[in-house]
């Protein structure tokens, strides 16, 4: 006897819902039958790729001193033609000092410092960076390689760390190459111990926070004096905004402002033109940049001040003529404020340099200085 099908079956089943008048049903999808099913699926974690090569290291143990931290990390090997722009092999090694003692977020902070000052860690295209509040050293390329791309170390062992005497690391992985990441939330304001916010497009842009992180700094000389009415001619004097001892300063604006008598165009402010004109230097996140890019266009007159520093900004130019002393300001605005890192991060501090090449001391100029506005951060 044959077998019945399932529909001919003596006991056929049918799925019936709690109210026992309404059955389940299938439809055709794909040349198959399925059942009509409704799911809601819950996403813990949402996954991104980072373009950037990276890894990382969690310090255990801060030992004693004259213990050390070896780090190692394998150069580039993908460019085999000339000129052979494969980063270098690095091999940095770190010593405690007292101040390391038992105190692994001292120690973060030093390792961090000593690398990001090595010639040797920064030519291999590295940074290193902190996890807030745990100690662990971030090492990030600087050039972007998403995955099998060029600056990329991507074989087992190619990253590396080592300690001697009680001093403990634990490595987050043993290459270094770009992988994916769960992102994280932002609290909701309104409930912020049930609901986070998801939900970033663009580009992130730091923004200040409360008013007692605002600051306003004049760049200063040794004397120290913010006075930019010296004479530079012979011997070029140097006026900084120095990188803060506790926070991260972002930069929203820079400002020149002058009262002289007789501020013309064609000439600078209430002077002749200057011979060799003005420099701005400004070191960020470790690089050092001229903001001219070139000394053809050096503020040698108040037409440069206009046009090369303000931009042309109808917004970022005030000048106000009046009987005794005219009265100019001008200011560039960055969209994105760019970043003076806490004084340490590198081995050499970030700051913003004006330098005075010529002689500013006529009467006719009865002041000039210079000032950044912006907001700190707790790094």
């Amino acid at each position: 006897m044959a077998d019945l099908d399932a529909k001919d079956a003596p006991l056929p089943t049918r799925i019936v819902g709690n109210d026992e008048a309404h059955f389940v049903d299938v439809e055709l999808q794909a040349g198959k039958r399925r059942m009509l099913t409704d799911a809601i699926v819950t996403v813990e974690e949402i996954f991104g790729q980072d373009p950037i090569p990276d890894s990382f290291f969690t310090i255990d143990a801060a030992g004693a001193i004259g213990d050390e931290i070896r780090l190692q990390v394998a150069a580039t090997t993908v460019d085999s033609t000339a000129p052979d722009n494969d980063a270098p092999a690095v091999d940095e090694t770190y010593t405690l000092i007292a101040a390391d003692v038992g105190d692994e977020l001292t120690l973060r902070d030093n390792i961090i410092t000593f690398l990001n000052g090595q010639s040797g860690f920064t030519d291999a295209l590295l940074k290193a960076q902190k996890a807030k509040d745990i100690p662990v050293v971030h090492i990030t390329s600087t050039a972007r390689s998403l995955t099998g791309e060029f600056y990329e170390r991507p074989n087992a062992g190619d990253f590396v760390t080592s300690t001697t005497g009680t001093t403990a690391t634990t490595d987050g992985f043993d290459t270094l190459k770009s992988r994916g990441k769960s992102t994280s939330l932002a609290r909701d304001p309104d409930s912020p111990h049930r609901l986070g916010i998801l939900g970033i497009s663009g580009s992130v842009t730091v923004t200040p926070g409360e008013i007692d992180t605002r600051f306003i700094q004049f760049a200063m000389n040794g004397s120290p004096s913010s006075d930019l009415r010296v004479d530079g001619s012979v011997t070029p004097v140097e006026f900084k905004i120095n990188a803060d001892p506790d926070f991260d300063l972002f930069i929203e604006s820079m400002e020149f402002y002058a009262t002289a008598n007789g501020i013309k165009f064609q000439q600078f402010l209430s002077l002749a033109a200057l011979a060799n004109g003005i420099d701005i230097a400004i070191r960020s996140n470790g690089i050092l940049v001229d903001l001219f890019q070139s000394p053809l266009i050096r503020m040698k007159t108040t037409d440069d001040l206009k046009k090369s520093f303000a931009g042309g900004n109808a917004l970022g130019w005030i000048q106000e003529p009046q009987a005794g002393a005219d009265s100019l300001s001008a200011t560039l605005v960055f969209p994105n404020p760019f970043k003076i890192s806490k004084a340490g991060t590198f081995g050499t501090d970030d700051e913003i340099q004006i330098t005075i090449n010529d002689d500013l001391t006529a009467a006719s100029l009865k002041e000039f200085t210079f000032q950044a506005f912006g907001f700190k951060k707790e790094p």
